[in-house]
């Protein structure tokens, strides 16, 4: 191989690193973007919720504690997906293809070998997942939050989710329609 193929070559694979290395942020950003969005919304919704009825403070708690497990697991499998398989993530067809990809039991698998953390999320998860399932005050928290759902303060943390989802598909969108003029 010559010396200028070999320049090429080295110039190849370094332009195909950066453009994984730099391409990555941007989509790790919204994706972040999104789960703090989203547990901003658990975490203010409980706080609400503890105010209208704190004598279910508990529940509401383990509630909100099992949905940021999920949407830390979710994090994770998203990660997951970026750095093995990212043609699974579909970035073009709004947000909600893109936050709801496909996800296996081989991928759940692959990601318990590879990430300890993954493996203790799991565990708390079905440890919140037992302690909530069938909880005796459901029936009555269910009430209370369908009362809860008129009330002003409801509207605006449930406005502040919708407004930070919809600014999330607008960037989605403007990147799908700035990498079909590439």
């Amino acid at each position: 191989m010559t010396r200028n193929c070999k320049r090429l070559l080295l110039a190849g694979v370094l332009l195909c690193l950066c453009n994984r290395v730099c391409a990555t942020p941007q989509k790790d950003a919204l994706w972040e973007q999104q789960a703090n969005a989203q547990k901003t919304w658990q975490v203010g919704l409980a706080k609400l919720l503890v105010t209208k009825a704190p004598q279910f403070k508990g529940l509401i708690e383990l509630q909100r504690d099992l949905q940021l497990t999920f949407i830390d697991m979710r994090s994770m499998k998203y990660h997951y997906l970026l750095e093995n398989d990212r043609g699974r993530i579909t970035r073009d067809s709004g947000w909600s293809a893109w936050a709801n990809f496909e996800w296996s039991s081989e991928d759940d698998a692959k990601l318990e070998a590879e990430e300890p953390g993954y493996v203790k999320l799991g565990i708390r998860k079905r440890t919140l997942s037992e302690k909530n399932q069938g909880h005796p005050s459901w029936p009555e928290l269910r009430k209370v939050f369908a009362e809860v759902r008129a009330e002003q303060q409801y509207q605006a943390l449930h406005k502040q989710l919708m407004g930070a989802l919809e600014e999330i598909g607008l960037s989605l969108k403007k990147d799908a329609a700035d990498n079909k003029q590439r």
